[in-house]
């Protein structure tokens, strides 16, 4: 609650600050596996909101649990690396996806550049921890 009268928080309504600090004691206080059970595992998400778009899901094993998950056309020579926040523990958002489209959409519509969009996703490699197989 101390939030409200930190300088840098002051210019966000009180809405956002109280909505961050319940998201903050949420995540605080559950475990891993159970976030991951309510999220869903991002290539689930990703698939999902790749069909809600109309944007054929293009996923890119790269070794060790890792996978690419590709936004954008094939064959494009500019990429944006993208690592989702969360590391091990959470797995992709779709509202990071839908972010990260319009970024691409205002990029092609102001500069006239084809940009595609290259996330990493290693919440898989976290199952292979233990596994010899994966490596």
């Amino acid at each position: 609650m101390l939030s409200f009268f930190v300088p840098q928080q002051r210019q966000k309504p009180w809405r956002r600050i109280v909505g961050d600090g319940a998201f903050r004691w949420f995540i605080s206080t559950q475990n891993i596996q159970f976030m991951r059970t309510i999220i869903g595992p991002s290539p689930q998400t990703y698939e999902k909101w790749c069909n809600q778009n109309s944007i054929r899901p293009q996923l890119e094993a790269i070794g060790h649990g890792a996978r690419i998950f590709w936004v954008g056309e094939k064959d494009c020579a500019k990429v944006i690396l993208y690592l989702h926040g969360g590391g091990f523990s959470l797995p992709l958002a779709d509202y990071c996806l839908s972010f990260w489209k319009f970024i691409l959409e205002t990029i092609q519509e102001t500069e006239g550049v084809k940009v595609r969009l290259a996330i990493l996703d290693y919440s898989a490699s976290w199952d292979c921890y233990n596994d010899a197989s994966c490596f």
